[in-house]
This record gives C-alpha cells, structure tokens and sequence, in this order.
C-alpha cells in the first residue's frame, strides 16, 4: 500500500495526516509528529521510514492555520 494522505474532522478542527500500512503483516505502529519545519510539510519522511516494515502515521503540525505548539 502506498502512502494516503487524508483528514479527520471532528467540528471545525480538521487533522491532516498521512499513513502508510506496514510490509509482511508487521504489528507496529510508528506515529511521528511534525517537527519544528515548514507548516504544510511531514518531518521525518525521508529514506530512513521508506525503508522501515512497520505502519507509519504522519501527523501534520496545521491547526487552524498555525502551530499546534
């Protein structure tokens, strides 16, 4: 599976993420939240997760239009 990029929206908070399902049936989940980067970018998507079996789970830093932090 391909990495999907996707919203959840409960009220008028929207998250944007992006998943990507794991290879040969791997039971781990690796969240990774946005680091200190540009607003509409994932951190932490680079060769290094690419080559990882685990599912992944990118949360993007936006809430309502700035950091969360």
């Amino acid at each position: 599976m391909s990495e999907q990029e996707l919203e959840y929206v409960r009220g008028d908070v929207v998250v944007q993420y992006k998943r990507r399902a794991g290879r040969l049936d791997r039971r781990h989940l690796v969240v990774s939240f946005a680091g200190v980067g540009p607003m509409d970018n994932y951190e932490f998507d680079g060769q290094a997760t690419r080559e990882s079996q685990a599912n992944w789970l990118w949360l993007k830093d936006k809430f309502h239009g700035q950091h969360a932090y």
